[in-house]
């Protein structure tokens, strides 16, 4: 069973990087677990990262980009 989620707060850079996150994971049709396992971290870390209390390292965005189909990992980031 699935942890709930805490909803992130979208007046917050991190929160906007969480619902950019939530989105392209759901899009990919990948779970926390997934990509966890795929970066070699805890799947807490993952469901901090979507909740927005914390934000991944620099170093996982390449292969974080490559998980979820995104060409440049600057994508992953929010627009505003």
């Amino acid at each position: 069973m699935t942890p709930k989620r805490k909803q992130p707060d979208l007046k917050t850079y991190s929160g906007r990087v969480a619902a950019r996150l939530i989105a392209l994971r759901e899009k990919a049709g990948l779970s926390v677990e997934e990509i966890a396992k795929a970066l070699g971290i805890s799947p807490r870390a993952v469901y901090h990262w979507e909740s927005g209390r914390s934000e991944p390292k620099l170093a996982y965005f390449p292969e974080l980009a490559k998980l979820l189909g995104v060409k440049n990992p600057r994508y992953l980031l929010p627009e505003k």
